[in-house]
């Protein structure tokens, strides 16, 4: 068994699970790039 935590300024989530398994669908990141906030340098 596994366990991940993640913690949001709003949020945390835990998540259990027994396998984990991944898979590369996309090189795409325009969704990804909209959707975050560019941090000050």
């Amino acid at each position: 068994m596994y366990e991940a935590e993640i913690d949001t300024d709003r949020f945390r989530i835990n998540l259990i699970f027994g396998s984990l398994q991944w898979a590369k669908v996309s090189e795409e990141t325009s969704t990804v790039s909209s959707v975050a906030i560019p941090l000050s340098s």
